[in-house]
């Protein structure tokens, strides 16, 4: 299971190595950038008081209580705010992560089909299949939120009684699961994967996804790391899905 937490950590090895990695990791490093600079303009203060609020409990408790909940509130945050930054850099990490993938295809994953050659043959200097990208992310990305909003919801309304405790709890082990979602996506996309096939891989690799999505958020609560959190988390989701994909 540590391969799959340090799996963010080690994407930066291959970044700094693999010089057409880096050429192509160069827009979403700068929208990791504005996460960052995003987050630090909201700033961990507004949300210690928030979390402040809603934490009656006095003492250590009271630390660890709201040590958890600002962690799943930043953890929900960002993955709102992700998403959008997805949109925009959309063809961008889907050729990272098919750089990714040729980089690593040697010594992990499947043999490509013919016909999965020609579907996942996306480059940046084609406007027509950048437009087509775009409007895939586009698409995605409303449905996942729809999703993501009626599941906030169900636990919103599950959990009123709480006061919300219980709710940013869920609410943010949720985005957790969004989050890895997010990034396993464009390679279960590239395999041509159903929005069911999709769910039945993440269910069928729970407990690895889920400490996958534990390296994610360590990864992007760590200053000076979380500069490189997009990038990372393309090469590493890439990774992930290669490890498990069918054979």
């Amino acid at each position: 299971m540590l391969w799959y937490f340090t799996a963010p950590f080690r994407a930066l090895s291959p970044l700094v190595r693999e010089r057409g990695l880096r050429r192509v990791a160069i827009i979403p490093w700068v929208l990791s950038l504005v996460l960052i600079g995003f987050s630090l303009r909201f700033g961990i203060g507004e949300i210690m008081q928030l979390v402040h609020d809603v934490v009656k409990l006095s003492g250590v408790w009271a630390i660890v209580a709201a040590t958890i909940l600002t962690i799943m509130l930043v953890v929900t945050l960002a993955y709102l705010f992700i998403v959008l930054l997805v949109i925009v850099s959309g063809p961008f990490n889907e050729l990272l992560s098919e750089q990714t993938e040729e980089f690593l295809r040697p010594t992990t994953g499947p043999t490509l089909t013919s016909e999965e050659r020609r579907n996942r043959r996306i480059r940046g200097g084609r406007v027509r299949l950048l437009l087509r990208v775009y409007a895939y992310a586009i698409r995605t990305e409303i449905v996942r939120l729809a999703l993501f909003g009626f599941v906030s919801l169900l636990l919103f309304l599950g959990s009123w009684w709480s006061g919300g405790l219980v709710f940013l709890v869920l609410n943010g082990v949720v985005s957790l699961f969004f989050l890895v979602f997010e990034f396993l996506d464009y390679s279960m996309a590239r395999h041509d994967f159903s929005f069911r096939q999709k769910i039945d891989f993440i269910r069928r690799n729970a407990l690895p996804c889920a400490v996958y999505g534990l390296g994610l958020m360590v990864f992007l609560l760590i200053p000076g790391l979380n500069l490189c959190f997009i990038p990372a988390a393309v090469i590493s989701g890439t990774e992930v899905f290669l490890r498990h994909a069918p054979r």
